[in-house]
């Protein structure tokens, strides 16, 4: 810890090695929160994507989506309506893209 003298005021600065991973943590965790608050809708637009073929990959990808977003703050409250909208589609072939997820997104949760 070092202390720094600026117009008459003092403070306090802390240079140790934990303190500046626990900024870069901060700030990385910043990025990914930001990150994921922009591509977090597209990916749930592409359910209601007019496209049923669009909307399969959506339902056949979904559970490495949600592996990838579950440990994030929030975003399983973005995906679990997302995947209930692909188990109702009016598709079959995208119902069934979805039932096959059915456990794996289940498991992750």
């Amino acid at each position: 810890r070092t202390e720094e003298r600026r117009g008459g005021t003092s403070s306090s600065v802390d240079s140790s090695p934990a303190a500046a991973a626990s900024s870069s943590s901060s700030e990385t965790l910043a990025r990914i929160d930001a990150l994921v608050r922009r591509i977090l809708p597209l990916i749930v637009a592409t359910i209601d994507d007019r496209s049923w073929r669009v909307r399969w990959t959506a339902a056949s990808k979904f559970a490495g989506v949600v592996r990838a977003f579950a440990p994030l703050a929030g975003a399983m409250d973005a995906l679990v309506p997302a995947y209930e909208k692909l188990l109702q589609d009016p598709e079959a072939e995208v119902r069934t893209a979805a039932t096959f997820n059915l456990s794996e997104v289940a498991g992750t949760g």
